[in-house]
């Protein structure tokens, strides 16, 4: 994952946001990701109270583009990486934390961006139907169902993609990262070993989804 936030990172950014915060020489802070994305992790808290993409995102691996950032209310603004050195340029002559002002800086570069036709914002209510379960096995049935009605070339991609998995790997993701991981305000994983020595225990070495595409 491209910049994950762990429980270190939180707790060192927590510690320096409280500084900032009291020193009356810095009036707003802009951060940037190293490398072609943000942060992985922990922004699709958010999103996942909303509408499942939660559940989506952490167990397909898949990511959000610009526009779908945008889109859900993740970010305010789109800029084409080509344009973020005459951003931070621009910010870091402002003198004053007015969020008018700011908010007027990014908008001299920002620019309008739209989903792609593909983008699973245009499928919200199957993605809905369909990870809004509390099993692995209840989402791909979901998926399953959805994609014999429809023939939808996402549902299609979706199901052939958790079908890849390990089984293993999905039913985890779900107990810990999506439902419990991401949400706690610990960021600490709660599923215990004992929890997968029961999975292991419960399927042997023939772990493998039926029907596989």
């Amino acid at each position: 994952m491209l910049n994950c936030l762990s429980t270190a990172m939180g707790a060192r950014l927590q510690k320096l946001y409280t500084s900032w915060k009291n020193n009356p020489d810095i009036g707003f802070v802009a951060m940037k990701g190293s490398g072609r994305a943000f942060c992985a992790g922990r922004d699709i808290v958010s999103l996942y109270h909303m509408i499942n993409a939660g559940e989506y995102l952490g167990l397909t691996g898949e990511k959000l583009n610009g526009a779908e950032m945008i889109s859900c209310g993740l970010a305010t603004h789109y800029a084409h990486s080509s344009k973020l050195a005459l951003i931070e340029e621009q910010l870091g002559k402002l003198d004053t934390d007015d969020p008018s002002v700011i908010e007027t800086s990014l908008e001299k570069y920002s620019d309008l961006v739209y989903l792609d036709n593909i983008s699973v914002f245009h499928r919200i209510e199957i993605l809905d139907k369909c990870f809004s379960h509390d099993t692995v096995e209840e989402i791909i049935n979901a998926l399953e169902s959805e994609t014999s009605k429809t023939n939808d070339a996402w549902c299609i991609s979706t199901l052939r993609r958790l079908k890849e998995a390990s089984p293993l790997g999905l039913k985890v993701s779900l107990k810990s990262g999506v439902r419990a991981r991401m949400v706690d305000k610990d960021l600490a994983p709660k599923v215990s070993s004992t929890y997968v020595i029961s999975l292991l225990d419960k399927w042997g070495s023939n772990i493998a989804f039926k029907n596989p595409i």
